[in-house]
């Protein structure tokens, strides 16, 4: 399904002046870069270029994002606390907004050479570790709202949900068995989804192309 894609001057909002307003299109440069730093495993710059160019989220979206992107990379969700106690910073703070409303969407990244799954058929401790960080930031934002959209400056924030990427589709390519349990577990997490980056580098794709007029 092709979707209509706003005018930027049409999705800029007030309530969201902490926020960075995500712009449509992805250059040829960032597109082929972002392939590359996949393929190598190279999370840092992986990091940078879904930084810099946020819309490559957009599909992963599904229902929002299409009327209008807004994005914070290392959003301080909870400043260092005067005893030391270290704040609570996850990697990005998307929102989205579609025919329903504006959607929340807290981002934790793992390394594309990270396995999601043990071979045993469990999490690996990677994956673990992460949607354990990522639980503890959405319980976090969902009970201090009011703290986020003060720090913030996002007047719309509301209860997030969670994106968790982590390794490349082809660790479940060849086990059906992984495959099957990769899917129970989306429908178990409710409000996380689990993104590989090869659905990111789709995603990429089909933004990059709607540049160019392919398909």
């Amino acid at each position: 399904m092709t979707l209509k894609i706003s005018a930027a001057a049409n999705w800029k909002h007030p309530s969201m002046s902490g926020m960075k307003n995500v712009e449509r299109q992805l250059s040829e440069t960032d597109y082929r870069q972002f392939c590359d730093a996949v393929e190598k495993g190279n999370e840092t710059t992986a990091h940078n270029i879904l930084a810099k160019n946020p819309i490559i989220f957009e599909p992963v979206l599904e229902r929002v994002g299409h009327h209008a992107m807004w994005f914070k990379n290392k959003p301080e969700i909870r400043p260092t606390l005067t005893n030391g106690k270290p704040g609570q910073i996850p990697d990005c703070l998307i929102a989205g907004k579609g025919s329903g409303g504006v959607e929340w969407f807290i981002v934790e990244l793992k390394s594309p050479k990270a396995k999601l799954f043990h071979p045993g058929g469990y999490f690996s401790s990677e994956a673990n570790k992460g949607l354990n960080q990522l639980a503890r930031y959405m319980a976090y934002a969902n009970e201090k709202q009011g703290a986020i959209r003060d720090a913030l400056e996002i007047r719309e924030f509301k209860t997030p949900q969670g994106i968790f990427v982590i390794g490349r589709r082809d660790e479940t390519d060849q086990r059906e068995d992984l495959e099957q349990l990769k899917s129970f577990w989306r429908s178990q997490l409710s409000n996380i989804q689990i993104v590989s980056y090869s659905r990111l580098v789709h995603a990429a794709a089909e933004v990059f192309q709607r540049r160019t007029g392919s398909s």
